[in-house]
């Protein structure tokens, strides 16, 4: 009895262009309104003497920032 093998051809599934369904003037208005509230809260947990609302609001605003940058760098 002779074993025989079978070649199995897999094709590449045509690749489609990453879209996001919110148009990039919505994105950066997001990245903008987050960067401005995280300073917001960092503001009032400073002043109301809440740590725990100025990191919070601290982390909100680096990260408003890191895609502001990221975003005017083309990534």
């Amino acid at each position: 009895m002779r074993a025989t093998t079978r070649c199995v051809t897999v094709r590449a599934m045509p690749t489609a262009e990453v879209v996001s369904p919110a148009g990039q003037g919505l994105l950066l208005g997001a990245g903008v309104f987050g960067t401005l509230l995280g300073l917001g809260f960092v503001a009032a947990g400073i002043r109301g003497k809440q740590v725990w609302f100025a990191v919070w609001g601290g982390m909100l605003a680096v990260a408003g920032l890191a895609y502001l940058v990221a975003s005017s760098l083309g990534y």
